[in-house]
């Protein structure tokens, strides 16, 4: 289970999707918006229009979190160093998952997460 304070409230999506810096994928669009917190919160929206079933919804949204959890873990350290020469700059994503996109299996998720954050973080 993705732990609660590294998810974004509620309250805070609709504001990270109006004013976020935009990070566009083949299969999802990430909206990054710096908070002033110690660190990086997410969340992953899958619309009706990618399936119109509650249970595949949850299974690509779940796939999502979990790649955001495996990529971030492993990066821990790595993170707590540049947040240290950043003064600890961290940021909110809301991923916003395509509806064009049918292919959501775990591996190509994993991946392209992994490029874009690495990018992202370069």
């Amino acid at each position: 289970m993705f732990p609660a304070k590294k998810r974004v409230p509620k309250n805070n999506i609709e504001e990270i999707i109006k004013e976020g810096q935009k990070i566009y994928s083949e299969s999802f669009l990430i909206k990054k918006n710096k908070n002033h917190l110690s660190t990086n919160r997410f969340a992953v929206v899958v619309s009706k229009k990618v399936s119109k079933e509650a249970v595949q919804r949850n299974l690509i949204k779940r796939r999502f979190l979990n790649a955001i959890q495996y990529i971030f873990k492993n990066n821990d350290k790595k993170d707590e160093d540049r947040k240290q020469e950043n003064n600890n700059e961290s940021s909110d994503y809301v991923l916003l998952v395509s509806p064009k996109q049918k292919d959501f299996t775990y591996d190509k998720i994993l991946k392209e997460l992994e490029e874009k954050f690495k990018n992202q973080n370069n």
